[in-house]
């Protein structure tokens, strides 16, 4: 890698007293990075104990810069020619202004990234952002419910090897209070029970053949069973081919639809409603509610830009492997996805992924040989060799009879009768020939 100092990236050669200064420039204004062991002429110093200088940044920045940037910052170590560099990712955050706590929300407390600079901001601009601030966020909101219980959630955090999930501080960690220390409307998302709707609806020539709620629980296990669900929906066509090669496509990219989905759990406006995914005859369409948030225009959020909407969602999905990271998971779509498979409003976000016109091709040779197959009336032993070409692609005669435990004659019986239902036919001569499925 080349480093240099741009708007988006800061260098330094080593940890700073006002690292904090550089951090809410940056939250002020648009995403960026912090590299650490890096002179300001791009040459790599590295630092050293750069496992402990992470947990002392990351407590920095937890405990130093108001409000709280919890699910705003990643933290990543970087091997350069056998030298550690410390990379702080840091998302624009939309409860702005940030600053730093012991100077409070004045000029010498608000900083703003100005080219490669940490400009100190106006008390006109400060007040100016204080006014546009989001104010129904998620550790503000207070839950609906107050007799809340989070085994699930907690389970999901020790398998993960959190040994502090069972401690007595663990909902305060994850940010669950509000200021008069009533459960928020996070923990009310990721409480054992809750009313939240999350929905995944079938059609088949616009009626509904299927409705999924998969909804009521800590939204951790709904969004795990929501990509069990796509998964298992995605179907894979495989076709041998008469070179005895194996052709294999999914109906979407499986790596950017996981993407999306998450996506989708992370940026909903949870104080509308509740994200839901239909699954269409030719696509799969992912549908946020609450469009883009404040502050990130489309192109931002076409280039990958990260403004996250629930950082303190965000950080627990983060934890416990569910989360994309700063914009990532966005630029993974992008590859897959055009602008134009996005409808973006005011209150919704749509995504749609359209099937492949090779796999549903497959799919559909593959679903009229097995109607071929149930529409004849097959005996017991003639199932059995049907499922056996089905798994291994074909069957010799002396494979029936060993899997029949029947004499040559019984075999060539069952193999006839299957020939003239149309169902197998035979491929090959002399001791070669075998039998497949027509």
């Amino acid at each position: 890698m080349k480093y240099e100092e741009t708007e988006v990236s800061e260098l330094k050669g080593r940890i700073i007293d006002d690292l904090e200064k550089e951090v809410v420039a940056f939250l002020n204004i648009h995403s960026g990075s912090i590299f650490i062991g890096v002179e300001n002429d791009g040459t790599i110093s590295g630092v050293d104990d750069y496992d402990d200088l992470s947990l002392k940044i990351a407590d920095r920045l937890k405990n130093n810069i108001l409000p709280s940037i919890m699910g705003l910052f990643e933290i990543n170590i970087i091997n350069e020619y056998d030298k550690h560099i410390i990379e702080i990712q840091i998302a624009s955050g939309i409860e702005k202004p940030y600053y730093i706590k012991k100077y409070g929300m004045s000029p010498k407390g608000c900083y703003i990234r100005i080219g490669t600079q940490a400009s100190p901001m106006e008390q006109k601009q400060i007040d100016k952002l204080y006014s546009q601030r989001v104010k129904n966020t998620l550790s503000s909101m207070v839950s609906p419910r107050q007799n809340l219980t989070f085994s699930q959630l907690k389970i999901y955090y020790q398998e993960k090897g959190y040994e502090e999930a069972s401690g007595e501080y663990f909902l305060d960690t994850l940010g669950f209070y509000t200021e008069d220390h009533k459960f928020n409307y996070l923990a009310y998302l990721l409480a054992d029970k809750n009313d939240i709707s999350i929905r995944v609806a079938k059609l088949h020539n616009d009626d509904f053949v299927e409705r999924n709620e998969y909804g009521g629980c800590c939204l951790i296990k709904s969004i795990n069973k929501v990509l069990e669900k796509l998964e298992v929906e995605n179907k894979t066509a495989i076709k041998i081919t008469g070179k005895a090669e194996r052709e294999q496509k999914n109906l979407v990219n499986s790596t950017a639809l996981r993407e999306a989905i998450l996506n989708m759990f992370c940026h909903n406006d949870y104080s509308q409603t509740d994200p839901y995914i239909i699954i269409h005859d030719d696509r799969f369409e992912l549908i946020a509610c609450g469009g883009l948030p404040q502050g990130l225009s489309k192109e931002e959020f076409f280039a990958g830009r990260s403004l996250p909407r629930n950082r303190e969602l965000m950080r627990v999905m983060g934890d416990l492997d569910l989360g994309e990271h700063m914009g990532r998971g966005m630029r993974r779509i992008m590859k897959v996805l055009k602008e134009e498979d996005f409808d973006i409003s005011e209150n919704f976000l749509s995504v749609n992924f359209k099937f492949d016109s090779r796999a549903l091709e497959m799919l559909d040779e593959h679903n009229k040989e097995v109607e071929i197959i149930n529409t004849q009336k097959l005996t017991e032993q003639e199932q059995i060799i049907v499922d056996y070409i089905k798994q291994y692609k074909f069957i010799r005669r002396s494979t029936v009879e060993d899997i029949l435990d029947v004499k040559k004659t019984r075999a060539y019986e069952v193999i006839t009768s299957l020939i003239e239902k149309n169902i197998i036919k035979v491929s090959g001569t002399g001791s070669s020939s075998k039998y497949i499925l027509v």
